[in-house]
């Protein structure tokens, strides 16, 4: 079973995010912002990270930068989830480490297939 992290700073769309993934039988942890997620890391050791990008303090973009300068969590996969479709954001994520993004509001179907592509492709 695959351990997920959500990092989700709306409350409804976190809880929404972790019942559906827990019900496709992931192990689902859940953060409100990028340093609630950091201080979840070392204990729960995600095999994929679903993170949004504009959040208050440490945003997304700030925490895949940290993240994949860091020698212990680089390797994990991120999945940035954006109500932003500003390509620009989306570049920014995907050249500095991405595996992917999710556009808010898709379904939990399509969600899912794209983990799942991320998890099979990484051997995870």
């Amino acid at each position: 079973m695959s351990k997920l992290l959500v990092v989700e700073d709306d409350e409804n769309l976190r809880q929404i995010y972790t019942k559906n993934l827990t019900r496709r039988d992931y192990t689902v942890e859940s953060a409100s912002d990028g340093n609630d997620a950091l201080n979840k890391l070392p204990d729960f050791k995600p095999d994929a990270i679903l993170l949004d990008i504009m959040m208050p303090g440490l945003n997304g973009k700030e925490f895949l930068k940290f993240l994949k300068q860091s020698p212990r969590y680089k390797s994990i996969p991120v999945i940035m989830i954006t109500g932003v479709s500003d390509i620009n954001d989306i570049k920014i994520c995907l050249d500095n480490g991405a595996a992917g993004y999710i556009l808010k509001g898709s379904s939990t179907d399509e969600i899912d297939k794209k983990i799942s592509v991320i998890l099979q492709t990484l051997g995870t």
